[in-house]
């Protein structure tokens, strides 16, 4: 049975699976809570070098879970530029009914961030669509990062897991 999701994607999906409430999205819906779970935890990227390594940083004695080294980076570099943030702090959902949690948030400046490697066309839209709500958010790329520490990401890593003691 050709079906249209809430999100508007189209799938094929059983009758009977729909009929039994085993199939209640496109896949979209998973998604969603894994993105809601991820952003209460910080935990939701399930990558090889998140759980590899697993990036934190350490706030006021207290362990900050993050998804990617260019995120403990950037926080090293707000740290060092004495800048207030909170990581992870709100989940947003969007017109087209997705969820987006920016990286980042300035309190002084009511601003958002988010860190990026490469510039995917999903991250671009989920962008727009937050900017479209009223919302202020910079995409810092690792690039200007390294430049703004000072340091290399792969130096920054060894250093990292140097400092934890985490074995490769």
């Amino acid at each position: 049975m050709v079906c249209k999701c809430d999100c508007g994607n189209i799938t094929e999906q059983f009758y009977a699976d729909m009929k039994n409430g085993k199939v209640i999205s496109c896949g979209c819906y998973g998604k969603e809570q894994q993105s809601i779970t991820g952003s209460k935890v910080g935990l939701n990227n399930s990558t090889k070098q998140c759980s590899k390594y697993s990036w934190h940083y350490i706030k006021n004695g207290c362990i900050i879970n993050m998804r990617s080294g260019y995120e403990v980076m950037f926080v090293e570099v707000l740290t060092k530029e004495q800048i207030e943030w909170e990581y992870e702090s709100k989940c947003f959902k969007l017109e087209n009914g997705k969820r987006y949690t920016p990286d980042f948030y300035i309190t002084k400046q009511n601003k958002w961030i988010d860190t990026k490697g490469r510039y995917k066309e999903s991250s671009k839209l989920k962008i727009k669509e937050f900017e479209l709500l009223g919302n202020i958010i910079d995409v810092v790329f690792i690039k200007d990062i390294e430049d703004r520490l000072g340091m290399s990401y792969y130096k920054f890593k060894r250093n990292w897991v140097s400092k934890n003691n985490i074995r490769i």
